[in-house]
């Protein structure tokens, strides 16, 4: 669910003038395009999921046995719970309505 959410969303995010008017704003201008070719060289979803079905892992949020309300919850609100930037938080940061599955 994360690389999807950043593969999706991460050029919006690069240019964001709600990221660039925060405290993270200077970071993500300066070390943006290199954050993003990163994201561009993680596997696909559906590669993922293929990895995590061949070495017997759960791939959809029923496997895990997580409600998906659950899951969405934290999505919107996981990123309160460190002082630290992560992709999440930027993704938070520029929605305009909630993260969905």
């Amino acid at each position: 669910m994360i690389v999807e959410l950043y593969k999706k969303n991460w050029k919006k995010l690069l240019r964001s003038e709600r990221i660039k008017n925060t405290v993270y704003g200077n970071g993500i201008e300066r070390y943006g395009e290199y954050i993003f070719s990163v994201i561009e060289k993680l596997p696909s979803p559906d590669e993922l999921k293929k990895l995590l079905e061949k070495v017997g892992g759960p791939t959809t949020v029923e496997e895990l046995g997580i409600p998906q309300e659950i899951v969405i919850e934290s999505l919107n609100e996981a990123h309160h719970l460190r002082d630290r930037c992560t992709g999440l938080l930027l993704l938070n940061q520029i929605k305009e309505t909630p993260i969905r599955l």
